[in-house]
């Protein structure tokens, strides 16, 4: 009979958890590559040995943390997709949640180390192309919400989109002088424009 684990004891599970939110944290602060093993265990409160009888090594780490930052990327949205089903909101109220929630400030520093990884790691470069596909199917399906029967050229705006939450997601190099709060005027102005843009082609 084997021996049942104690009540208190972290799963697998929990461990890896606390490893990848101390990762977060540290990476945040210091860089991917900036970051030792044991900077990463001391800030986890664990040993070194722990970290490497979960994961193979910092480049494992890092794949997983972006997967975790795109797995809550894509929960955003299916929230906002399910509010859009229970009529909750509009398909121009989703797209202005979705662009005001890139300008967390808490997520800069490590998105940029992300598409900075993208150009050395094809395992992240991947799972970003991967996920702008999800991305850019979301944003089609949005503009058809708004546009019943959008033509391929009206469609490609999705592409346009997904360029503005890259950089909106990069505000303070793209645009360091804005605030917060001009930020956030001038999305809703734009999402105004864009759908009115695509109304106007409607009609030409």
């Amino acid at each position: 009979m084997g021996i049942n684990k104690c009540a208190g004891q972290p799963s697998r599970a929990d461990s890896n958890r606390k490893i990848i939110e101390a990762a977060r944290h540290l990476f945040t602060n210091r860089g991917f590559h900036q970051a030792a093993m044991s900077d990463l265990a001391q800030q986890a409160g664990i040993s070194v040995g722990q970290i490497y009888r979960s994961f193979s090594g910092k480049e494992e780490i890092i794949v997983k943390l972006v997967e975790d930052e795109i797995g809550s990327w894509k929960n955003e949205i299916r929230c906002l997709r399910r509010r859009e089903d229970f009529g909750q909101l509009a398909a121009a109220d989703q797209l202005t949640s979705l662009l005001l929630s890139c300008i967390a400030e808490d997520r800069e520093a490590i998105s940029s180390e992300i598409m900075a990884e993208a150009y050395r790691n094809p395992e992240v470069a991947a799972a970003i192309q991967s996920f702008c596909l999800f991305l850019q199917r979301y944003l089609e399906n949005l503009i058809l919400a708004a546009r019943p029967g959008a033509t391929p050229a009206q469609l490609s705006c999705a592409r346009f989109l997904i360029l503005y939450i890259f950089a909106l997601r990069h505000k303070s190099m793209v645009a360091p002088g804005l605030t917060i709060q001009k930020i956030r005027t001038q999305i809703r102005h734009a999402v105004a424009e864009i759908l009115d843009d695509l109304a106007e082609s409607d009609q030409r």
